[in-house]
């Protein structure tokens, strides 16, 4: 297996490559800073994800949205930290997709013994497969979306992702949702919460609400050299920080660089 170092394959800079190259590369480290982010180690990056999940439990409770026995999609799963995630609350059935290859490939061999999950290769810039069309119960997008950086990509690949849910389906995306689209590089666009909620209402698609999703991940909120020290020695202490900053309903993190999840419901 070829390995990439973090000076190869960074967040806001893809190379000459095609963007699916670009990700296929970054999957190929298996790394957990390949789904997760560059910004922070291996170690913090697992507690990311730790309180991504725990956010996301929150959420669902908050919404009334219970996970057990439901058929999920999972948009752009990268290397299914997600889809463990959604097989140990109880769901009926997964199936995982994503435009890479190699994280396909790596999802298969790591859920080869479990039956409800599936995977397979789709980009979400190209109309669906028929029978992906209102089969699931919570379709989930998370920090991938902004990665179709067109208007009319990224209009199809929201309305996709409305078309892949039942009537009364959750829809589940992680976002910065400007006010006003933000270019952070060519590849890498963060649009408007109008445009959101243009195609959403075009879907019949209801915005519940939109909520915090960390307070201290996604950004260093420390000087380079403590920040480092933490991420190293003291990765725990980040996340039990967040849960913290959630409760007092505070961040650390700059408004520009917080993230939000969107929480939506089909039509009935």
């Amino acid at each position: 297996m070829t390995m990439v170092s973090e000076t190869q394959v960074s967040e806001d800079q893809p190379s000459a490559k095609s963007t699916r190259e670009y990700w296929d590369a970054r999957y190929a480290t298996s790394r957990p800073e390949a789904s997760g982010t560059f910004t922070h180690s291996s170690a913090a990056n697992t507690w990311f994800y730790r309180a991504k999940k725990k956010r996301i439990l929150e959420l669902s409770h908050r919404c009334h949205i219970s996970l057990k026995g439901l058929r999920v999609l999972d948009a752009a799963c990268g290397s299914g930290e997600f889809v463990d995630f959604f097989v140990r609350e109880g769901a009926e059935y997964v199936l995982g997709l994503d435009f890479s290859p190699v994280a396909i490939n790596a999802c298969r061999e790591r859920f080869s013994t479990a039956r409800k999950c599936h995977f397979s290769c789709l980009d979400l810039s190209k109309e669906i497969p028929i029978d992906i069309i209102e089969a699931f119960d919570l379709v989930c997008c998370f920090e991938a979306i902004y990665l179709l950086p067109s208007e009319s990509d990224f209009r199809l690949g929201l309305r996709n992702l409305c078309r892949a849910l039942r009537p009364g389906g959750y829809l589940l995306i992680s976002d910065h949702y400007p006010s006003t689209t933000k270019r952070r590089h060519e590849d890498l666009v963060h649009h408007s919460r109008s445009l959101y909620k243009e195609v959403l209402d075009e879907s019949r698609v209801r915005e519940i609400g939109t909520y915090l999703q960390t307070t201290v991940f996604n950004s260093s909120i420390l000087p380079s050299r403590f920040q480092s020290y933490v991420e190293t020695n003291l990765p725990w202490s980040l996340y039990v920080l967040d849960r913290l900053l959630l409760y007092l309903r505070q961040s650390a993190i700059p408004p520009a660089d917080r993230f939000y999840y969107l929480i939506a419901q089909k039509e009935l």
